[in-house]
């Protein structure tokens, strides 16, 4: 049986289309204005990368859970440069403290560094990790605090999200397709050689960068209703209720470390098993494939079990 398109339904794709017309007008636009002091980037994650990435597969890995190496690439149009923020699984996560943790460290080293008091800022219509009322705190922070003078941040329309940050993230896993990759050192080689455009940003297990900036914006801010927007706008001059003062104390006092996830010692049990004996000897004693002690073997048995146990469950 056809189904039938109703009058209501063409007139909404009519509606998201022009949206989206007009939000890709508005990047045009932003892109074509770029100034000492008007700063234009774009912010996404890219799909996990993992590790090892070797053209040859071996059959024993495809039911093996391999190593998620996590990219967030940030896009600065003013010099047509992208910043790749590349991670570990063990170090974070994909979730709102840590896009700003590297927002803010972006914004803190190329943004106000090069004098820019204006700042654009286009996203993926998210509603994780960007559209969050976490992200669009700490920009209000940045604007009433006076380190901005206004931040827009801004969301592509669902379905048209290709961007500038799209296109480095495709240069980089074209030639990631074309190497061998065994150990992270490696992977951040052909990351930073992906591009000439491209400039590598590693945060390894030991830094100072992500924070938990949920707390401190919490505090100072109510929840706002971001899900129902596609353009915020910050500025100094429109500051809102909270006082600038309480913000900076906020942010001086509670801007702790983020604590790094668990470590998934199945994942290294297997990465010693099965990963290990196919590497290359000269790659076999990297800390990739390291071998677990008995109490990281007790653990990967543990949490083994439980996983079946709890599979089990489900099926009754």
């Amino acid at each position: 049986m056809r189904s039938c398109i109703t009058a209501e339904l063409t007139e909404e794709l009519g509606v998201h289309t022009e949206a989206a017309k007009k939000m890709r007008l508005e990047y045009k636009k932003d892109l074509a204005s770029v100034s000492e002091d008007h700063a234009v980037s774009v912010m996404d994650f890219s799909q996990n990368l993992t590790l090892p990435s070797v053209a040859s597969t071996p059959s024993q890995w495809y039911f093996l859970s391999l190593v998620n190496v996590h990219v967030f690439g940030i896009y600065y149009a003013n010099k047509g440069q992208q910043y790749n923020y590349v991670y570990e699984e063990l170090v974070a996560g994909k979730g709102t403290d840590e896009v700003n943790s590297m927002l803010y460290h972006f914004i803190q080293r190329i943004v106000l560094t090069n004098g820019h008091r204006r700042l654009a800022i286009y996203a993926d219509n998210c509603g994780g990790q960007n559209k969050n009322n976490f992200v669009v705190k700490m920009l209000l922070a940045l604007a009433q605090t006076g380190e901005l003078d206004v931040v827009e941040l801004r969301f592509f329309v669902r379905g048209h999200t290709k961007n500038a940050v799209d296109r480095g993230f495709g240069l980089m896993r074209k030639k990631i397709a074309k190497e061998d990759v065994w150990t992270a050192d490696q992977l951040l080689e052909v990351i930073n050689d992906s591009s000439s455009s491209s400039a590598l940003v590693h945060i390894p297990k030991e830094n100072t960068m992500m924070k938990l900036f949920r707390t401190p914006v919490k505090e100072a801010y109510k929840d706002l209703g971001v899900q129902r927007y596609q353009i915020f706008t910050m500025s100094e001059k429109k500051p809102g209720v909270t006082n600038a003062a309480k913000v900076r104390s906020l942010l001086a006092a509670y801007l702790e470390p983020l604590q790094p996830p668990p470590t998934n010692f199945e994942k290294k049990q297997q990465m010693y098993n099965k990963g290990r004996p196919y590497a290359p000897s000269e790659i076999a004693s990297d800390p990739l494939y390291a071998a677990p002690t008995d109490k990281e073997e007790r653990h990967a048995k543990e949490a083994k079990q439980a996983r079946h146990c709890a599979s089990a469950k489900e099926k009754k």
